[in-house]
């Protein structure tokens, strides 16, 4: 049987002249052989949904992210292709534009 190698999801921020404080990430890892390709992400912190995240690393892309009525969260949705390798996702948070979930 094949080990899974785990995904770490670090955060790091590189807003340059806002900080974003996140306190926590739901799931805080992720494994790469897991039988699905889609990953939900939550973040938390004061007021982390007025934040828009990007992401550079091969084979996992953001397909969407979405704020709620709580200033304080963020949602991500991460699309991981078949082999992707494990290693730590550096994330951009930059304010955006809000998305609600209706």
């Amino acid at each position: 049987m094949k080990k899974s190698a785990p995904l770490f999801l670090f955060l790091i921020l590189l807003s340059s002249s806002i900080s974003a404080q996140i306190d926590r990430v739901e799931p805080p890892i992720w494994w790469t052989d897991m039988p699905v390709n889609e990953l939900q992400l939550m973040l938390y912190g004061e007021n982390l949904g007025q934040y828009r995240a990007s992401l550079d690393y091969p084979g996992v892309s953001i397909t969407k992210q979405l704020a709620v009525d709580s200033p304080n969260y963020l949602f991500l949705y991460l699309a991981l292709e078949d082999g992707v390798e494990p290693g730590t996702l550096n994330f951009e948070l930059k304010k955006g534009r809000r998305d609600h979930i209706t």
